[in-house]
């Protein structure tokens, strides 16, 4: 029995075995076996890397980057362009106009009628000035027709006082002559004594005449000289003529009014520079036209015409079109792993070519009042592109994180 149950056992086992087929290598299932396992392996290796190891924000929006069109001005908004939200402003378009209709320009009218009275100070002086010069220059005439006169009279004195000189000199040599001979006379005993005294006396005389005529011709030939030099002696110590001094008078008010008329032109030019300084900003501050900065996408209004706005005061969002930027809401782990200034690139969804950029903020939001986990986001500033991909607004892709 039981070797008739081994022989049984054994030929149903060896019937069961299929015979190894000749064609097949013995290996080659195992190896299709082991590169399946392998690449099982890597791809459940990639998802883990992707997963755990790569930093990456799946949900991103490109946007360009906020700003605030502020009044520069504290007044009210007249207009405001009526433009809807979401349209795209060239650079410079103009957008509204804030005015200030109660500004004080006291100051600016106070300089504006400073300069005025100034000016006309310095004209009124201007006209004195000339009927000054035109009375100087008849005082000028005066003094020269009376120097000519006073010198051709001076002139005439001196010839005559050097004719009475001449002529006392005359009788002086006739008196001493008639000395001479009564002299001689009376020595001989010819004529008598009283004649000889007669002679002597009339020598005297003729004597003390020239002496008198030469000093009169003297002082006449010193007015004459002093009259040419312009000073004219007289008994009452007065060197200067009448007309000598109206002329010196007015050339003195002249310079006087030269000086004041000077002093007020350039007080009115100085008046009229702070006009110039200050007119400007009294116009910015009365009236700001509102323009668009740079190519912008209107975002929202954020305020009215017709409202009263403080400078400073926001009046307008606007995306900027020249600095794209994207923002994605990122993991906790992630966000451990970026810093300011790091590189990163967005892949717009759909399609199209990834953009680098560098990460500007890292913004965190506080947890909600009902215990809800606060908001990590990253915000990465793009490389401006030509055709203001900025304005784009909410285009989708990812974030990845060098």
């Amino acid at each position: 029995m039981p070797e008739d149950g081994r022989s049984f056992l054994g030929s149903s086992l060896t019937s069961s075995v299929p015979p190894a087929s000749p064609q097949q290598p013995v290996g080659a299932g195992r190896l299709f076996r082991l590169a399946v396992g392998l690449a099982l392996v890597a791809t459940a290796g990639l998802l883990v890397h992707d997963r755990f190891f790569t930093a990456e924000a799946r949900h991103a929006v490109l946007d360009g980057a906020n700003v605030t069109l502020r009044s520069p001005i504290e007044g009210v908004l007249e207009s405001l362009a009526t433009v809807a939200p979401g349209t795209v402003l060239a650079e410079g378009a103009a957008l509204g106009i804030v005015r200030n209709p109660r500004l004080d320009d006291a100051r600016l009218r106070d300089l504006t009628r400073y300069r005025r009275e100034a000016e006309a100070e310095a004209a009124m002086l201007e006209r004195r000035l000339a009927q000054v010069r035109l009375e100087l220059a008849a005082a000028v005439a005066s003094a020269s027709a009376f120097t000519a006169v006073r010198g051709d009279m001076l002139a005439a004195r001196l010839r005559e006082a050097e004719s009475s000189l001449a002529a006392a000199r005359a009788r002086q040599v006739e008196a001493l002559s008639a000395l001479r001979r009564a002299e001689s006379l009376a020595a001989t005993g010819t004529a008598a004594t009283i004649t000889l005294d007669a002679a002597r006396r009339a020598a005297e005389v003729a004597q003390a005449e020239a002496r008198a005529s030469a000093d009169r011709r003297d002082v006449a030939a010193t007015d004459h000289r002093a009259v040419l030099a312009g000073i004219f002696a007289s008994d009452t110590a007065n060197d200067r003529s009448a007309s000598q001094i109206a002329q010196e008078r007015l050339r003195l008010q002249e310079a006087e009014l030269s000086a004041q008329r000077d002093s007020l032109l350039m007080r009115a030019a100085i008046l009229a520079t702070q006009i110039d300084e200050e007119a400007p900003r009294f116009a910015r501050l009365r009236e700001a036209v509102l323009e668009t900065p740079t190519e912008a996408r209107l975002i929202r209004r954020l305020a009215q015409p017709g409202e009263h706005v403080g400078p400073g005061q926001g009046l307008l969002l606007l995306a900027d079109c020249s600095q794209p930027e994207v923002a994605a809401a990122v993991t906790a782990r992630v966000f451990r792993q970026l810093r300011q200034g790091q590189l990163a690139v967005f892949h717009p969804a759909g399609g199209g070519e990834p953009r680098s950029g560098t990460i500007i903020a890292l913004r965190v939001e506080p947890a909600a009042a009902d215990g809800g986990g606060g908001r990590l986001e990253a915000v990465v500033a793009l490389r401006p592109t030509a055709g203001g991909a900025g304005c784009e607004s909410g285009r989708l892709g990812r974030l990845t994180f060098s």
